[in-house]
């Protein structure tokens, strides 16, 4: 993996300065769903993890309900 360019540092510290807060609102959950970067702080392929860009999970829910999530629900090959 790449390393991280210094815009895509900036954003994922403003998601991470915003989950340092109790409570999160609908906007503040948004951008942390935007600019987090799973890579920032780890090797995600050591670590076998990988995340779905929020735009291709968001092709993929299904709201059942007005406080329903989504989980992602990924194999590995």
């Amino acid at each position: 993996m790449s390393k991280l360019s210094k815009q895509q540092i900036k954003e994922h510290n403003i998601a991470v300065e915003l989950l340092q807060k109790e409570n999160l609102n609908f906007e503040e959950k948004l951008t942390v769903f935007e600019k987090w970067n799973e890579g920032a702080t780890s090797v995600n392929s050591e670590a076998g993890a990988f995340f779905t860009p929020y735009e291709l999970a968001n092709d993929f829910s299904l709201n059942i309900y007005s406080s329903a999530s989504t989980i992602d629900l990924c194999l590995a090959s």
